[in-house]
């Protein structure tokens, strides 16, 4: 027999709906289901933000939040799951949708004033454990999915400084930001049967996780690149990227080029490409070697040209996998060109009859350039294998350049004005500090 207790509700409280059997056996601990109110609008007539924060904050370990079939919530700030454990989310096919870019909503949160609206994020995942969001879509203004600054920060969804989370079935379509944004050591996220449509920045980002896996997915019309793994500080380490389907990209199916040195371990395995950018890989920084690159299995319909005649291009890897590939190339791109590489094995590709698959300039133990140096060359032409040094192309113009640090000459003692100025300039530097580490934890780089 079963006895169901159902408390009241509220349009800010909490349901709770508790199963408990009654036998001769000890009661088994169920997991609570409620609803989302009733009395937050479901038409999308008016901005409900503060509503559905409201009533999310008191949603406690165990529980399904179910919303109703088919729901429209309108959203125009931060909708936040933050500091929550075992939490499920059940959209039901409902959609969270800002019709506006949040520059005429108050931010929700003191430290998002001075970079509101660029990081108005649609739904945010904070410092919380076992989260999973099935079947609800985010749907943003920017309905031609153009990549504007101001406002790239506006992800569909962030994971940040959180663990095992899973995003099912879940839809960001026409954000200005990237789909999703994985950020702040964030461990164990799982992105499946995902679509990411009209996103102005990447459909993919991940700046700060470990055992990222992304599969299933369909990512189309992309304002930058299709996956982009781009660490400030730390590691993206250990990210599978396989079996999703992706159209129409403006940079690389797979960039990972700017901004910090820690990517290792990635694996693009089975992807299937439509347009004629194809399976386009560009990635490896020259400030440090990276261990372990692993492209096989993945296809793309028509020809590509590449990015400045080379298809993939890996810069300061040390390990490359690139096998089982079918791609056809436009007459002279290189399919694979190999930078300051190393310990690469490349076979069974079939790019076309491409006349030289693997470019070959320098190795994993040429010297590595001055902080702030950067190639001057105009396009590229075709490498052959052996062939001598070369300078690599210049990456895309939006890529950001480290500034070149010019050295301080010696001085033989510290004057009083000298050290006036010194102390000065340490506090300038502080604050610019402050501001670069604000600015490094968002991605700005394909």
């Amino acid at each position: 027999m079963i006895n169901r207790v159902v408390a009241g509700i509220s349009c800010v409280g909490v349901a709770l709906i508790a199963t408990v059997t009654v036998s001769g056996a000890a009661p088994a601990p169920a997991l609570a289901s409620i609803p989302v109110p009733a009395a937050i609008d479901a038409t999308g007539g008016r901005d409900v933000t503060a509503e559905l924060n409201l009533f999310l904050a008191g949603v406690r370990p165990g529980t399904t939040v179910n919303f109703p079939d088919h729901a429209r919530y309108r959203v125009e700030g931060v909708v936040g799951l933050d500091r929550r454990r075992n939490v499920t989310i059940e959209g039901h096919e409902s959609t969270l949708i800002a019709t506006t870019d949040g520059s005429g909503v108050a931010p929700s949160a003191y430290n998002l004033r001075a970079h509101w609206p660029r990081m108005r994020e649609h739904v945010a995942i904070r410092e919380s454990v076992g989260i999973t969001i099935h079947d609800l879509t985010v749907q943003g203004p920017n309905i031609k999915g153009i990549y504007r600054p101001a406002l790239e920060a506006q992800a569909g969804f962030v994971v940040s400084g959180s663990r095992s989370v899973t995003l099912d079935t879940v839809t960001a379509r026409a954000t200005y930001g990237d789909g999703v944004y994985i950020v702040g050591a964030s461990k164990d996220v799982l992105l499946k049967n995902c679509t990411f449509d009209h996103n102005g920045r990447q459909g993919v980002a991940v700046v700060g996780g470990e055992n990222v896996t992304i599969t299933g997915c369909t990512i189309t019309n992309t304002g930058r690149s299709a996956i982009d793994l781009e660490p400030g500080h730390g590691f993206v380490r250990t990210v599978h990227i396989q079996d999703n389907k992706v159209r129409r990209y403006t940079n690389f199916l797979l960039a990972a080029v700017g901004a910090g040195v820690g990517v290792q371990d990635v694996w693009l395995v089975r992807n299937h490409v439509e347009g004629a950018k194809g399976v386009s890989v560009y990635v490896g920084t020259e400030r440090s070697v990276r261990p372990g690159i692993h492209v096989i299995d993945n296809t793309g319909d028509g020809t590509s040209r590449g990015y400045q005649g080379v298809l993939m291009r890996f810069t300061r890897f040390d390990g490359i996998e690139v096998r089982g590939n079918h791609q056809r190339v436009a007459r002279g791109v290189t399919p694979v060109l190999l930078h300051d590489s190393c310990h690469d094995t490349v076979i069974g590709n079939n790019f076309g009859g491409a006349t030289t698959v693997v470019g070959r300039d320098g190795d994993c133990a040429t010297p590595m350039p001055p902080l702030g140096a950067r190639s001057t060359s105009g396009p590229s032409t075709p490498f052959s294998a052996g062939a001598g040094r070369k300078v690599l192309p210049p990456a895309p113009a939006t890529i950001p350049v480290p500034t070149t640090v010019a050295a301080r000459p010696a001085s033989s003692g510290t004057s009083p004005i000298a050290l006036v100025v010194a102390v000065g300039i340490g506090a300038l530097a502080g604050v610019g500090g402050t501001v670069l580490t604000q600015w490094g934890r968002r991605n700005r780089e394909p």
